[in-house]
């Protein structure tokens, strides 16, 4: 809704207008009704017709018409300007204010890092309750760089590091969505229940992380080291982990439908009855994994390493595992309808009999099961 200075504005302009206008007709009309401009003299001058009176208003029309257009073009541009100089003063003005309570925030929590026997004190006591919703709140408050920034102080402290015996502040719930974690250290922290969505965890280092039940939909993991980490009923939806270390990691029960695991080695993984539907995993290290009853409609297999991993109950039904080496790999009881073998490596797989019929490949066979 226009304010109501803007429309009184916008009405004078309107009125101008009309009144210079009626003006100029007024002139015309008036000078040809009473013949102005024919006067008598020595030489005697016709009288003006209309149009030879427009003629010679045309100028002035034109000339008042340019002025009042750029008129307006010159308030419209003062305009813009003082509403950009306004919006900059507005995100300055927050950026400070975001500023101040991240250093009051780190203040407050060294005086409590300071407190005699703090340390020592359990994680559901009053000063690490109080530390908790100070992080929380904050947390909700700050942009991506400066929450990255919050959650290495914590660990650098030793507050969300299991290395140091016990994890002292439980960040389950907090909202660190879209932080700025490029290339962290974070290696055994305890990010149960943490709030990661959209952030950006590329080549960091999560090594033995509990990142239990975290939500890291959309999440930037490339080439990120999460060896031995555990994401046990995490979600990883629309994740990219391409190229990422997740050897022996424990992602079992975890949705990772949609996410990118294009080259990501998992080799020794947990991942019984996580979600793996249309997942990205060409080129991957599956070795040794286990995929008991996991769900991997559509997924793209191909030229994937899954030797001797355990797929017994998987649904692989419409997956690619064109050029998969799956040899020794179990798949007693997988789901194979319109599962793509074609150039697999299937030597000493192990099948069930009801599943050799639904099996299509171009180049080989299954064996016979054992």
């Amino acid at each position: 809704m226009q304010s109501r200075p803007r429309r009184w504005q916008k009405t004078k302009h309107i009125f101008g207008i009309i009144v210079a206008g009626a003006g100029v007709l007024t002139l015309v009309i008036v000078g040809y009704k009473m013949n102005w401009i024919r006067f008598s003299t020595q030489y005697s001058l016709p009288a003006k017709i209309p149009w030879d009176w427009i003629q010679v208003l045309i100028l002035p029309a034109v000339l008042t018409l340019a002025t009042l257009l750029f008129i307006r073009a010159e308030r419209n541009n003062r305009q813009k300007v003082t509403r950009l100089r306004n919006q900059n003063e507005i995100i300055i003005a927050a950026d400070n204010q975001r500023e101040t309570a991240l250093q009051a925030y780190l203040h407050r929590m060294s005086e409590l890092l300071l407190e005699k026997n703090s340390r020592a004190s359990a994680p559901d006591t009053a000063i690490w309750n109080i530390a908790r919703a100070l992080t929380l709140t904050l947390l909700r408050r700050l942009d991506t760089g400066r929450k990255g920034s919050v959650l290495q102080f914590l660990y650098e402290s030793g507050l969300i590091n299991k290395n140091a015996g016990k994890s002292i502040l439980d960040l389950s719930g907090a909202d660190l969505s879209g932080a700025d974690l490029n290339g962290a250290n974070l290696s055994c922290a305890i990010l149960s229940g943490a709030l990661l969505m959209e952030a950006d965890l590329s080549e960091a280092h999560l090594m033995e992380a509990n990142l239990n039940v975290a939500i890291l939909s959309g999440a930037d993991l490339s080439g990120a080291n999460l060896s031995g980490a555990t994401l046990t009923w995490a979600i990883l939806t629309e994740a990219n982990l391409s190229g990422a270390d997740l050897s022996e990691a424990n992602l079992s029960g975890a949705n990772l439908n949609g996410a990118n695991l294009n080259g990501a080695n998992l080799s020794k993984a947990i991942l019984d009855r996580a979600y793996l539907n249309e997942v990205d995993l060409k080129l991957a290290n599956l070795n040794e994994t286990a995929l008991s009853e996991a769900k991997l409609k559509k997924a793209d297999l191909s030229e994937a390493t899954l030797r001797s991993a355990s797929l017994g109950g998987a649904d692989l039904s419409k997956a690619s595992l064109r050029g998969a080496d799956l040899s020794g790999a179990d798949l007693s009881g997988a789901i194979l309808s319109g599962v793509e073998l074609a150039g697999a490596n299937l030597s000493g797989v192990t099948v069930g009999t009801q599943q050799m019929d639904k099996i299509k490949t171009r180049t080989m066979a299954l064996p016979h099961p054992r």
